[in-house]
């Protein structure tokens, strides 16, 4: 009777045993998208990261698109605003256009500015949302005593309306993430340069027009010094604009300034300034800027993996670019040039930056291999970097860019 029930318990604990060492089944995609959404982590606890991986490289499973057409749908951002959006689908999407109207204007204002033959027959959809006022507790630094004379403005956080309707879409509907074009028109001339420059690698390309890049130039007649320090991030984010001479509104001198100082930097773009013009562009199919710039966004494609970053921040906050991000800053700016060699090392040089995070991507790193990881001339690492969950589960949800996703990563405080 003993034997019988020590041999009973024994098979117990074998069955018990086996059970938890049994393998966990892999996540199908749908799910592993669905907890994403949710931050439902429990449900990929013990899966295999590298299955994890894979599922998040080929990019979330959509269900067939939910129309076709023109409409206005209500929209709310990442700080509860709620706002109009624009919304035009072709039936075959394959790339994204976000028209930002100006001053007074309306998510309609810009809607009709590119030929619909265009749009249909290169799959863009167009994006064309509605500004509402900026957050109380947000603003953008460059306001001043202005915001109480212009309080609707486009915001230039990542959480704004913007950036937050660029995800909502990009989660409804199959595009090359690698065609996202950005352009606007006086108000939204300025918020296609800050946005433009601020989050240069999930564009393709960007087109302010009759714009600027800060409102202080109103009071002065130097460049605002500070904001244009953005200007070495356009590296990354092929620009064109364009300006009438003769604009009453916005100062054709604001974007003078910019064309001088991208050519101070030798950043190639494309500067036009109409003879005569005043503020308001003619965007006809025949007029002087269209048939140029709807070439030039044709052409346009971004490089989501460069060997080479440059990447200026000007506000502290946590902010990425590509495989390089800012944590924060100990000065009023803060700037970080990084490079891949071909030996699997990474050399950065930082100014006015605190933390860093550079993110390893395997486009570019090899993770089999040692990692070297020098800063401003000083070896902080060199080793394997072994790939983790957290790193994966973080590269995801700050873009959710296939592009972008990574399994590891190096965080450090700047020596």
């Amino acid at each position: 009777m003993l034997l019988r029930t020590a041999f009973a318990i024994l098979v117990l604990q074998v069955s018990l045993s086996a059970q938890s060492a049994a393998p966990i089944p892999p996540i199908a995609a749908g799910r592993l998208f669905e907890a994403l959404d949710d931050l439902d982590l429990a449900a990929l606890e013990g899966q295999d990261l590298d299955h994890l991986h894979r599922l998040m490289k080929k990019g979330r499973i959509r269900e067939p698109a939910a129309f076709s057409g023109a409409a206005v749908v209500p929209f709310e951002d990442g700080f509860g605003r709620t706002t109009r959006v624009y919304l035009r689908v072709p039936k075959k999407p394959r790339a994204l256009l976000v028209l930002l109207h100006g001053l007074g204007g309306n998510e309609r204002q810009l809607a009709g500015a590119v030929s619909e033959d265009l749009l249909e027959r290169e799959g863009i959809i167009v994006l064309a949302p509605c500004a509402q006022p900026l957050p109380p507790d947000h603003p953008n630094s460059d306001v001043g005593l202005l915001d109480k004379l212009q309080p609707h403005w486009w915001s230039y956080d990542e959480r704004g309306i913007v950036m937050s309707a660029i995800l909502s879409v990009a989660r409804l509907y199959e595009f090359d993430r690698d065609r996202v074009y950005l352009s606007g028109h006086s108000m939204g001339g300025f918020g296609a340069w800050n946005l433009g420059l601020r989050f240069a690698d999930r564009l393709a390309a960007a087109a302010p027009m009759s714009g600027g890049i800060s409102r202080r130039e109103y009071v002065g007649s130097k460049p605002h010094r500070r904001y244009h320090l953005l200007l070495d991030n356009a590296v990354h984010l092929p620009l064109f604009f364009a300006h009438g001479d003769q604009d009453g509104l916005v100062p054709v001198e604001f974007e003078r300034r910019l064309h001088a100082g991208l050519l101070e930097r030798e950043i190639p773009h494309t500067y036009v300034e109409l003879k005569g013009a005043g503020h308001l562009i003619d965007l006809g199919d025949r007029g002087p800027v269209m048939p140029k710039l709807s070439e030039f966004i044709l052409k346009a494609k971004r490089d989501p993996h460069p060997r080479r970053i440059v990447h200026r921040v000007i506000e502290d906050r946590p902010s990425r670019s590509f495989w390089i991000r800012i944590d924060s800053i100990w000065a009023s700016t803060g700037k970080i040039e990084a490079q891949v060699d071909e030996e699997n090392g990474i050399e950065l040089r930082c100014s006015g930056v605190d933390r860093f995070t550079v993110f390893l991507d395997e486009a570019l790193i090899d993770l089999e291999r040692p990692v070297r990881l020098r800063v401003n001339g000083k070896l902080l690492h060199e080793g394997k970097v072994e790939p983790d969950l957290e790193t994966l589960l973080e590269s995801w949800r700050e873009r959710e860019d296939p592009a972008f996703v990574h399994r590891a990563a190096l965080r450090f405080k700047a020596p």
